[in-house]
């Protein structure tokens, strides 16, 4: 339990009174200071305890904090400028407040801070307050937290100011009714949309109170006890002055000023200069400024700060800068002038040249002026004036001109003459020879066709077409064709290519489809109109022809193979087929009329003449037979089915049939005598012998 008691109250010193910090400046005199014056110093002092230092990098308040809500520590919004945990607010409803113990801030001191508002309508925990009521209050408390004074309160601005969205460092000065042995700090959200609203966080508290013991300041660093202000004198220049400032105990701090002197020492320049060139221009020296003088230096530095061109030319003033300086650093610049003005013109020359070609002639290049030279400019600068032709062609004389110029502006013209003559044919090669199948083929004459034509002077040399020479025969013809090609000084040549045209193609074309017929009376005759699709690559109408129709022998089917020839002008031809399939597969037709008899004697035996509608489609006659008779066995009446076949010449054959109704309806005939008896007895048994006429059609 002691170690624990220990390490607590460690903990306490380190957060609640890190050190007592003191600082003291000395504010330099109002007027400059000689060598020799007097004048007053004042120093001002001050110091202060830390009396609260919390980073929250522990991810705890630690003791002497108290808070109503949940903190967050994992920086739901971003980290603060340290990148360490910071106190996040925070998981719960509002209010929401932070509030410290008492601390002794009697003499005032300043409550420093970073804080941050998350952005309303943020993610999860890092959504901010927008509301003017939802912000945060900075108050203190001089009666324990009884009540609560407002020293600053930052509205959201609804909720998206960049300057309150962003981690902010805010120092406050205890105002003078807060200054108390005991007064407590707090940040206070008062309103808010509930816990999962209206976020806001802090870090890096800071509280710093102005320390009320007795501080003094010593001027002669010997522990005499000195106000403020003192009066001192400058012996020397530059002179250093120092003030300790301290309590006497435990906190002591010290600072220096250092005092000089304020007046500028004096000095003349030399006497100005005037040169034709730059580089007559002599070396600075600071030898040359003999009367530098100061009232406290015995002797002045002199020192050469640079040259100034006023960045004319001709003349071109420079400036030349000297600079007196004391042992205080009190100096003043003394200038001198140097005028430099060059009038002389610089020389040269150029050489003249011949060519062959307009393109021969060089480009402007003023490295062809190899003389040229100036009494001050090291390389007078040579540039291209003009090239002016006479006019003519072949030859053509052109005057160039260049202009030597140096820094001054001073120049000179020089001539240099070129003559262009050119009496070189131009070259180029025909098209290679070509073979085509039609005469059609053949491409139109075209100049660009000749693609290497090239000359020694014209860049396009002109090509013309001179014409087209057929040898007159056919299958092969050969036409040789001619180009001019001439330059723009007249020189030509003439160039040649030849054309073979012999179409070894054979045409092309589709027979008539195929066909299928059912007698042979369908085929139709040949006719060559029916190849439609007949082409050549060189023949505009091919000729079609009819070979022949020839039959495979065959009967129902029978295949009639007929081939047609199509012909081109060269006589490439192609033989075509069109194959014919004759096939009668239709049945013959025909009835047989139906009878009736009254007796089985009256059938007719069967006769196929009866058969009299019989007919085909192919067949002219065909062919009518008897197949059978059959009785169904029944009597008055019996059907007798007969049945006969019609045939054609490829075999189809139907079945006919005749139905023959044997029923006898006729009653038979026959008589009986009268008889005449005496008696009863006499009547004769019954005797069907005595009907001797009995007679019947069946």
């Amino acid at each position: 339990m002691r170690n624990f008691l220990l390490f607590i109250a460690a903990l306490l010193f380190t957060q609640f009174s890190i050190a007592q910090l003191c600082s003291v400046v000395i504010n330099p005199p109002a007027n400059p200071v000689d060598c020799g014056d007097c004048f007053d110093l004042t120093a001002v002092g001050t110091s202060v305890t830390i009396s609260l230092d919390a980073n929250f990098n522990g991810s705890t308040l630690g003791p002497g904090w108290k808070s109503n809500v949940t903190i967050m520590y994992d920086n739901p919004c971003g980290p603060p400028p340290d990148g360490s945990p910071a106190a996040w607010f925070g998981l719960g409803s509002q209010p929401r407040l932070m509030e410290t113990v008492g601390f002794d801030v009697s003499c005032g001191g300043d409550v420093c801070f970073e804080m941050k508002y998350a952005t309303q309508g943020g993610p999860g925990n890092c959504e901010g307050p927008d509301a003017a009521n939802e912000g945060v209050f900075f108050q203190y408390s001089i009666n324990g937290g009884s009540s609560w004074v407002i020293m600053q309160y930052w509205p959201p601005n609804g909720g998206n100011d960049p300057n309150l969205t962003q981690w902010n460092e805010y120092c406050l000065t205890i105002p003078a009714a807060a200054e108390t042995t005991n007064t407590k700090f707090r940040w206070f959200q008062n309103v808010g949309s509930g816990a999962l609203y209206d976020h806001w966080g802090i870090d890096n508290v800071s509280i710093a109170a102005i320390n009320c013991s007795l501080y003094y300041y010593d001027w002669q660093a010997d522990g005499t006890v000195n106000t403020a202000d003192t009066n001192i004198c400058m012996i020397t220049s530059p002179q250093n002055y120092n003030v300790i400032y301290t309590n006497g105990v435990d906190d002591t701090c010290s600072a220096t000023i250092t005092i000089s002197d304020g007046v500028d020492p004096t000095g003349t320049a030399p006497s100005p200069l005037l040169f034709q060139c730059n580089s007559s221009i002599p070396a600075a020296d600071i030898n040359l400024i003999t009367d530098e003088a100061d009232n406290c230096t015995a002797v002045p530095t002199v020192t050469y700060v640079g040259d100034v061109s006023d960045g004319n030319t001709c003349p071109e003033t420079i400036t030349r800068t000297y600079n007196i300086a004391d042992d205080t650093g009190n100096n003043i610049n003394v200038e001198q002038t140097i005028t430099i003005n060059d009038d002389i013109a610089p020389t040269g020359s150029a050489a003249s040249i011949a060519v062959q070609c307009i393109g021969d002639v060089p480009l402007q290049d003023i490295t062809v002026i190899t003389n040229e030279s100036d009494n001050c400019t090291v390389n007078p600068i040579v540039t291209f004036v003009s090239d002016i032709s006479d006019g003519n062609t072949c030859p053509e004389v052109i005057t160039r001109t260049y202009n030597i110029e140096d820094d001054c502006g001073n120049n000179i013209n020089v001539i240099q003459t070129i003559t262009v003559n050119d009496d070189t044919n131009p070259t180029g090669t025909a098209p290679a020879d070509l073979a085509f199948q039609c005469i059609t083929d053949i491409p139109a004459p075209d100049v660009n066709s000749i693609t290497d034509e090239a000359d020694n002077c014209t860049v396009n040399p002109i090509i013309t077409y001179l014409g087209d020479v057929s040898n007159g025969n056919t299958c092969p013809e050969i036409i040789n064709r001619t180009y001019s090609i001439s330059d723009d000084c007249g020189n030509s040549i003439n160039v040649s290519h030849s054309f073979t045209i012999n179409d070894d193609i054979n045409p092309t074309g589709t027979a008539p489809a195929d066909l299928a017929v059912q007698c042979i009376g369908d085929v139709t005759i040949p006719n060559i109109l029916e190849i439609t699709d007949e082409a050549d690559n060189c023949t505009v109408n091919p000729t079609v022809t009819h070979l022949s129709d020839v039959s495979d022998g065959n009967t129902c089917p029978e295949v009639i193979t007929r081939t047609y020839n199509i012909a081109d002008d060269c006589g490439n031809n192609i033989d075509v087929t069109q194959l014919i399939t004759v096939n009668d597969d239709i049945n013959p037709t025909g009835t047989a009329p139906n009878l009736t008899v009254q007796c089985i004697s009256d059938v007719p035996i069967a006769a196929p003449a009866l058969i009299t509608d019989e007919a085909d489609n192919c067949t002219v006659s065909p062919v009518v037979t008897h197949l059978s008779d059959i009785s169904d066995g029944n009597t008055c009446p019996e059907i007798i089915t007969r049945t006969y076949n019609i045939s054609d010449d490829c075999g189809n054959n139907i079945n006919v049939i005749q139905t023959i109704t044997v029923n006898d309806d006729t009653n038979p005939t026959g008589s009986a005598s009268p008889i005449a008896v005496q008696c009863i007895g006499d009547v004769p048994v019954a005797d069907i012998l005595s009907i001797t006429d009995e007679a019947d059609n069946c």
